[in-house]
């Protein structure tokens, strides 16, 4: 076969998704060894340009992310965007914290677990711990088991649910995009598509699954934490982490941060000082007029104490 014969089969088949048996013979192994060496040397070059600093590895032909002990399918360009610098997780940041306070958690609840890369960070930071790592769309749910299953050191220990945790037990509808920004009808339903999902009031979920005290629980829910107040002032947990998001409006998160403040301490995300209302309110107003999310900490003031501070 001629070489631009061969590039025309290889086109062609790459637009069809039907592979040329030609493609695949004993005959074409040496224009396919060239082709693919090719292809392989053109995205490296293209990864210098970008001055990228992660490794992406290939088994069985798919593409992973590497960080270190940790494999995440790449299927979205979020692990791309960086250069120069390797890509932070930014579940580190949880993971200071719960050091900062001596928490040793053995039971931890990442609630919107998106593709389980918090849920993995924690697993690798605390193996002896039961982690629960829930995700409402079905899209995301996939790609989150199949990283659990690629980690088997550390996925052994993570328990996944694909489950909306909102404040009724039932169905309920949630945009399914690969992507960490689906939400649920409720919260935002214009010129949506949505999928039904089972749902579980945070207490139905815990009572169900035998829990009756949690120590760190994570929310990035898209706006549905303010759906969950009632349950968080009723269960047991040490250590929450909180992500507000602007589609609520600033009064909604004030006045749910206000509620939580009856129950709990907060803290900076940044410099763990503890915060009073003031503080806390001026913080999230000053944080969601420059970007459209803020993480806060928050100790519940009934269920843990640390360095002698509560």
């Amino acid at each position: 076969m001629k070489p631009e014969d061969f590039i025309s089969k290889v086109n062609h088949s790459l637009q069809t998704g039907n592979v040329d048996k030609d493609l695949l013979s004993h005959e074409s192994r040496f224009l396919r060894s060239k082709y693919i060496l090719k292809m392989i040397e053109n995205v490296s070059k293209v990864l210098n340009c970008f001055q990228f600093k992660d490794s992406i590895i290939f088994e069985e032909t798919l593409p992973y992310i590497n960080f270190g002990d940790i494999k995440l399918k790449l299927n979205s360009a979020l692990y791309l965007k960086n250069s120069v610098n390797k890509f932070y997780s930014q579940s580190l940041n949880s993971i200071r914290f719960i050091k900062h306070i001596q928490l040793n958690p053995k039971l931890i609840i990442d609630l919107g677990a998106c593709w389980g890369e918090y849920s993995l960070f924690f697993a690798k930071e605390y193996p002896n711990s039961k982690i629960l790592s829930i995700e409402g769309s079905p899209l995301n749910y996939d790609t989150l088991e199949e990283n659990v299953k690629l980690n088997k050191t550390f996925g052994k220990i993570i328990k996944t649910f694909n489950l909306i945790i909102t404040d009724f037990d039932g169905i309920e509808k949630i945009t399914n995009n690969l992507s960490g920004m689906n939400m649920i009808n409720s919260v935002r339903s214009l010129n949506n598509k949505f999928v039904q999902v089972k749902s579980k009031k945070l207490t139905s979920f815990l009572i169900d699954e035998g829990i009756s005290e949690i120590d760190f629980i994570k929310i990035d829910i898209e706006g549905a934490e303010l759906k969950l107040l009632n349950d968080l002032e009723n269960i047991k947990f040490k250590l929450l982490q909180v992500e507000l998001i602007d589609y609520n409006g600033i009064e909604s998160n004030l006045n749910f941060v206000k509620s939580l403040s009856e129950f709990c301490f907060f803290y900076d995300y940044k410099s763990y000082k503890k915060l009073s209302l003031l503080e806390l309110e001026d913080l999230i107003i000053t944080s969601l007029k420059e970007k459209p999310t803020i993480d806060l900490f928050c100790i519940k003031k009934s269920n843990y104490k640390f360095n002698n501070e509560l």
